[in-house]
């Protein structure tokens, strides 16, 4: 699936101290009654947020809090027509926000909902009656077809449906639709619901991903058995999620394989539910991997308005197979062997790596790049293992039967793929538990979760110890680069599944499987696998049409980890044997076969050399200008190869010919079937 792999983050906020510009000493029993002293002096600083929302899209608002004393609140943040007054229309909160005394950052995830209306409004934060303003667009989706091949959308669903804009099967005529089972539900109120689709339109992965709703948070709890590979009874998914559309029916993709769903339930009334085929590609089908929820009228959404479903299942978890052949999803945590065969005894556990589709191996999702969502996960297994999950570790509870329960979170959105639950007799490492980020003011000291299989070798464990060392200095390296780290924490995962063959960036822990004598970790791979915290995992794919964009920067940031200067020599290495087959695969077209998705020279090396040749073409100033934007932008989002392109010719400043031949370039080395001949060398210095 992957041989070098991804990681993303976006630009964090630069905390910028704020001063008390007043301070009123009182006197008397007007000091008694005020007591202004015994208040936190609250105010918000370097509040950083979108100018630009499309309704349904999820954004991030960071900055920073001081106060004179520790003090914890809700932190909010509406859209209001009025500067510095908090409006009625809430697009996110943190119930509890605990600040320290002195300064404390902040990241909230916003999402406005489809029924607001477009418009200019003031988007508000407020923490303990401190007010931050700034001014906001909210839009509508809208399609935006790029250049030719690339067919994905720009709105946070990328959908518009299977059959247009009545769904799948529509209402039944003029006289409004009979309900689902030809009833018109107890007072008539469900006419014009509609279903949901039961695709994403991924121009690779067709069956994947589901229309009228966005996913908004995912709850998963999982009892899990590492020695049978089996999820036990009280296995559960919540998604929590936002209709699009006044929906009847919806689905979700999950393969349960061996395991039973139990109950399906909407809004904590069970619901009916079936499982369909999913068809990915003419050569790829997996059978029951669509589960359709079909809730009784009762339960039918209203555009606009959240609700839950919860998915309740237990029995053997197996992995998908992904259309090149490789395993993605919940793979077995094999020292040796195949994990494909559940007989194999040296299986130890799971190692998730989901990539592009296999998260619905494990839970039920909307499994599409572009819909992100915030996770908690929450796994109970033997003490003898680490339960992984992602985000920051939330709890550890000891439950005095040979059992813990792990709790992750996070606020950041993420998409389903970069998701893990690995669970897996490991270690971690003692000496790096923190990294910092200097580029912050004030710096930001985040959890470095490293972890390393515990039957590692004293050798192989000081080789591990070394690269779990170096993560400062990547850290140093690259946010210069492309800005300051744009999640909460960060780690590598050393596992030992030599069968697997591959890492991959799961946000926050990245994955290294490991040889067949145990778990190691290359230098130049997790270069590769930070670069993607940036470029991946923060700014994502739209569709799987874009990934070049991931694994182009993933490759350019581990040739310029070897030196500045290598990456314009891996250009020159490359740049060769022009009626060689290497060329013919397009990096922003995959050769219109999800099985290409991987192949390395067109989804990794052609788009690295586009980007170093931009370098050259515009200088360092522009480029890194171009990477830094590229954050501010699209960061906690997801981007269109015709908006990585346009923003390029943009940070140019290039006009006329120059631009002309800019976009030309472009047009060459991302959609042409043949070796580029617009090169750096093409442009007047």
């Amino acid at each position: 699936m992957v041989s070098f792999e991804r990681l993303t983050a976006a630009a964090g906020a630069k905390p910028k101290l704020l001063v008390a510009l007043l301070a009123t000493i009182l006197m008397g029993s007007v000091l008694a009654q005020t007591a202004p002293a015994a208040n936190a002096k609250v105010s918000l600083a370097k509040v950083k947020s979108p100018s630009k929302m499309t309704k349904g899209s999820q954004y991030v608002v960071s900055g920073v809090i001081k106060n004179n004393k520790k003090t914890s609140g809700p932190l909010k943040v509406t859209l209001s027509t009025t500067k510095g007054k908090p409006g009625p229309m809430v697009i996110g909160s943190k119930k509890s926000l605990k600040a320290k005394k002195g300064k404390t950052g902040f990241m909230l995830a916003v999402k406005a909902k489809n029924s607001m209306g477009a418009g200019k409004y003031f988007l508000v934060t407020t923490f303990k009656g401190a007010k931050a303003s700034k001014a906001v667009s909210l839009v509508n989706r809208k399609v935006n077809p790029g250049p030719p091949g690339n067919d994905g959308t720009t709105g946070a669903t990328g959908s518009t449906g299977d059959t247009g804009p009545t769904g799948e099967t529509g209402p039944t005529g003029p006289t409004g639709p009979t309900g689902e089972t030809g009833a018109t539900g107890p007072t008539g109120e469900n006419s014009g619901y509609t279903p949901g689709s039961t695709t994403g339109n991924d121009p690779l992965f067709g069956g994947i991903g589901n229309g009228g709703y966005d996913a908004i948070s995912y709850d998963i709890e999982l009892e899990y058995n590492p020695v049978s590979n089996e999820f036990a009874a009280g296995t559960n998914s919540t998604m929590e999620a936002v209709a699009t559309q006044d929906l009847s029916r919806f689905s979700l993709d999950f393969d349960p394989n061996q395991m039973t769903i139990s109950t399906v339930e909407v809004n904590g009334v069970v619901s009916p539910f079936e499982l369909a085929d999913v068809v990915v590609s003419p050569d790829t089908t997996y059978e029951d991997a669509k589960l359709i929820v079909r809730p009784r009228p009762q339960q039918w959404v209203a555009e606009g308005d959240t609700f839950l479903v919860t998915v309740n299942y237990d029995g053997f978890v197996q992995e998908t197979t992904d259309p090149d052949g490789s395993w993605e999803g919940w793979v077995r945590y094999c020292r040796s062997g195949d994990p494909t065969d559940p007989a194999n005894p040296d299986c130890h556990g799971s190692f998730t790596v989901n990539e592009p589709i296999g998260a619905m191996s494990w839970f039920p999702s909307n499994n599409v790049p572009y819909d992100k969502a915030t996770f908690t996960t929450t796994t109970t297994a033997p003490t003898t293992h680490v339960a992984l999950g992602t985000g920051e570790l939330a709890s550890q509870v000891d439950n005095g039967d040979s059992t813990t329960t792990w709790t992750w979170s996070t606020d950041i959105p993420t998409a389903t793929y970069l998701t893990t639950a690995t669970v897996a007799p490991l270690t971690r490492n003692l000496i790096n538990q923190t990294v910092t980020d200097t580029s912050t003011d004030p710096d930001r000291i985040l959890p470095a979760y490293n972890y390393y299989d515990s039957a590692a070798t004293p050798t192989q464990i000081t080789s591990l110890d070394t690269r779990f060392a170096a993560q400062q200095g990547l850290m140093d390296l690259y946010t210069p680069l492309f800005g300051a780290f744009p999640i909460d924490s960060m780690g590598d995962i050393a596992g030992w599944v030599p069968e697997l063959g591959y890492a991959l960036e799961n946000q926050g822990k990245a994955h290294y499987a490991g040889g067949a004598s145990g778990p190691s970790i290359s230098a130049t791979t997790q270069a590769h696998e930070w670069v993607h915290q940036w470029f991946g995992n923060t700014v994502g794919p739209q569709t799987w049409l874009e990934i070049w964009f991931n694994e182009g920067w993933a490759t350019w940031g581990a040739w310029y980890f070897t030196s500045p200067t290598n990456p314009a020599t891996q250009w020159t290495n490359n740049y060769t044997n022009p009626t060689s087959t290497k060329w013919q695969q397009p990096p922003a077209t995959v050769g219109g076969d999800p099985a290409n998705l991987f192949v390395g020279f067109a989804s990794y090396t052609r788009p690295g050399m586009a980007l170093e040749g931009y370098r050259q073409i515009v200088g360092d100033t522009l480029f890194f200008g171009y990477a830094q934007e590229l954050l501010d932008r699209f960061a906690y989002g997801t981007i269109t190869t015709a908006q990585a392109v346009d923003l390029a010719l943009e940070i140019s400043g290039f006009t006329g010919e120059d631009l002309d031949l800019l976009e030309a370039y472009w047009q060459q080395w991302l959609y042409q079937p043949s070796m580029p001949t617009i090169t750096a060398a093409s442009f007047t210095p």
